[in-house]
């Protein structure tokens, strides 16, 4: 990411919710509290965030929270540019969830993907001139998500050579991905024994099998592009 987006935006949502009057404490929550602000993105000058299922705004110390969109569909997954003058985020319009774009001072949303299955925002990429997401698109089955980037004019998207990923950012250089990529066990050739990761075909892999068909494990992985 080319900012501490998680601890930054930590750092601001508290702010938030002390400006919004609520408790850094464990208080029971009372009539006028702003409660339950959700995933936040975080540029040079702001952070934006989900609330009561649209996007807001504010300034780093708190101050100047606006709301961006009030479409009674839900918004998620907001990303800043690297400019920081658009955020792009997905959206549940018209019934499906599709990849959009707005000004960051606000007006009105601009869709960038057709896709009748979910395309979720991940990123920017570093020139500004694309928007990385996930969909299932290309997948037969839909059980896994794959890359995809779409740019700003909302040309056909093209996906990145990559099999199967879960979320994803781009390096600051542009130059490599980090990506959660989703293992099955009941899917893959590894299974859980003892804690450690085996090869079924491993003949060395000794203890009981351990087999997790519900879990889903992601791993971080830094992937050349």
């Amino acid at each position: 990411m080319r900012y501490p987006h998680f601890a930054s935006a930590l750092a601001v949502l508290l702010a938030l919710v002390t400006v919004g009057g609520i408790s850094a404490h464990n208080a029971p929550p009372q009539e006028g509290m702003t409660l339950m602000l959700a995933q936040p993105a975080v540029s040079a000058d702001h952070v934006a965030f989900t609330y009561a299922g649209d996007l807001w705004i504010a300034r780093h110390d708190g101050s100047g929270v606006r709301q961006v969109t009030t479409h009674k569909g839900v918004e998620s997954s907001p990303r800043f540019s690297p400019d920081g003058r658009t955020l792009a985020f997905s959206a549940q319009y018209d019934g499906n969830t599709d990849v959009y774009v707005v000004p960051v001072e606000g007006g009105v949303p601009r869709r960038l993907t057709w896709h009748p299955g979910s395309d979720i925002v991940q990123d920017f990429t570093v020139d500004g001139s694309a928007v990385l997401f996930t969909s299932a698109r290309a997948v037969y089955t839909g059980r896994h998500r794959q890359l995809f980037t779409v740019t700003l004019d909302g040309k056909f998207p093209e996906q990145l050579p990559v099999p199967t990923a879960f979320k994803a950012t781009y390096s600051p250089d542009g130059s490599k991905s980090v990506e959660e990529l989703p293992r099955r066990n009941g899917d893959t050739d590894l299974d859980h024994r003892h804690g450690g990761l085996f090869r079924r075909s491993d003949p060395a892999a000794r203890g009981p099998l351990q087999r997790h068909r519900s879990h889903v494990d992601r791993r971080p992985c830094l992937l050349p592009l």
